[in-house]
């Protein structure tokens, strides 16, 4: 497995895209001058990174997302979830990631942080589900309305999203919760643990419309092993 990553300097808020096949291991080097480029510019935090199948994939979503294409993606990202989450309306403006802009300013570098650790985990989530198994989550469900098919699978991965967070957090989080998001709820059920892995699973409802999602990751690496929607659970 490898990952893409999106570092920041605790010093002077600058970001840093890079990729490789070991998160922590990369992090360390950092943080340990061990990088020429940003060599005495540490500490550093990783606040957001996606898992790709290998590494000519990282390669290419690292070159990806130093681009302005990349730059409006994530903007995109950000405010979906904001949205889901009832932070924001869709009119609100969400301000694109910029990469080591000197114009930064401390408060809206610790801003950015806030809104990119908030969906850390979910961009784990989307990149893998989404683009394999969009198309089939709805044929299977063609029976309902897409537009309240889509509201209720936002609303799962909001809880998903806070269940994930939660757990990256603190590790002895069990789940079990009902969320508000915005006018509408979702819920959260108990983490189980099968071994080294932890088993989430959220609902999210929408008129009639229902979905059920199952994530299991690594307890230790949080590294996605499974993620499916299932009937029920």
């Amino acid at each position: 497995m490898y990952y893409t990553y999106i570092l920041q300097s605790e010093k002077d808020g600058r970001f840093y895209t890079g990729a490789t096949s070991d998160l922590q291991k990369r992090l360390l080097e950092y943080n340990q001058n061990k990088v020429p480029p940003t060599k005495n510019r540490g500490p550093f935090e990783i606040i957001y990174y996606e898992a790709c199948k290998n590494e000519h994939d990282a390669y290419v979503r690292e070159k990806y997302l130093k681009s302005g294409q990349g730059k409006r993606y994530l903007k995109n990202r950000i405010k979906r979830v904001l949205f889901l989450t009832g932070q924001v309306s869709k009119k609100s403006p969400v301000y694109p990631v910029r990469s080591q802009s000197s114009k930064a300013t401390k408060t809206s570098n610790r801003g950015f942080v806030a809104l990119m650790s908030s969906i850390v985990i979910s961009s784990i989530l989307l990149v893998i589900t989404v683009n394999t198994g969009q198309i089939s989550f709805y044929n299977r469900f063609n029976i309902l309305d897409s537009e309240m098919k889509e509201m209720s699978s936002g609303l799962a991965d909001a809880c998903l999203d806070i269940a994930l967070l939660n757990f990256a957090q603190n590790s002895s989080y069990s789940g079990n919760t009902t969320v508000n998001v915005g006018e509408n709820s979702c819920l959260i059920g108990s983490i189980v643990t099968n071994g080294t892995h932890k088993i989430f699973n959220t609902k999210g409802v929408f008129r009639n419309a229902h979905t059920n999602l199952k994530v299991i990751i690594d307890g230790t690496s949080l590294q996605v092993i499974s993620a499916e929607e299932i009937p029920t659970y």
